[in-house]
Parts: structure tokens; C-alpha cells; sequence
């Protein structure tokens, strides 16, 4: 499915200048970087790259509220197409959530092994 830009740039300005209204009201930071992920690469603001700047500004949310950013892993690629393609057909988070939380929490898995591995071998190396 492609979606095509709003006709003018006035509409397009009206249009984001209303998402970033709506999501200062949100304040839950998850909610409010998925609200303005999948809005702004919704409205198709830019002709090129929507995707890949909502999911800057999805981390740009969460780093400005000290929370850990998103780090998407290649595997989930397909999913993550598959679920913002059913918020464009739908409206519907649900999807995207369930991708976002499943990946975020990978993340955070990995992140912590990590952290252990590091931790043995600094004790080991003493």
C-alpha cells in the first residue's frame, strides 16, 4: 500500500502541527512515541525516508524522558512493516505495540546479558 502526501504544504504543516498538539497532551512517554511514530509516518510528510524519521522521533520521546532508546533488530523487519501497515489500514496500535513492546524487551534481554557477560569476566579477571 502507498500513501500519497496531502496536496499542499499548508495542509501537510496543519496536519503535524496538530499531531505534536495532540501528543503534548499525551503523557505516558511509550504512548506518546508510538502516537507520534505511527502518525507521522502516516501523514507522509517528507517524499522520502517517513518511516525511518518517525522512528528518530519515537527516540527522540523516550531519550527526552531518560528512558532507553529504541534499537530495532533486523529480524523484525517484516513485522514491523506488516503492523504499521495495519495502523495505515486501520487506525489500529495494537499491532504496533505488540511489535514495539516484543522488540523493546529483546533489546533490553540482550542489553542485560551483555552487562552479565562483562560483569564475570571483569570478577574473573580479579
Amino acid at each position: 500500500m502507498i500513501t500519497v502526501p496531502l496536496a499542499t504544504k499548508e495542509k501537510l504543516d496543519d496536519e503535524l502541527n496538530y499531531l505534536f498538539k495532540i501528543a503534548d497532551t499525551i503523557e505516558n512517554p511509550f504512548n506518546k512515541s508510538l502516537y507520534i511514530h505511527n502518525n507521522l509516518a502516516y501523514l507522509q510528510y517528507f517524499t522520502d525516508c517517513n518511516k525511518r524519521t518517525a522512528r528518530m522521533m519515537l527516540n527522540v520521546v523516550l531519550k527526552d524522558t531518560l528512558n532507553m532508546i529504541y534499537i530495532p533488530d533486523e529480524e523484525s523487519v517484516k513485522e514491523y512493516l506488516k503492523s504499521i501497515v495495519t495502523y495505515y489500514e486501520t487506525g489500529n496500535y495494537t499491532l504496533f505495540k505488540k511489535y514495539f513492546i516484543n522488540s523493546y524487551k529483546k533489546v533490553i534481554e540482550m542489553i542485560v546479558e551483555i552487562e552479565k557477560s562483562r560483569e564475570s569476566e571483569t570478577s574473573f579477571r580479579e
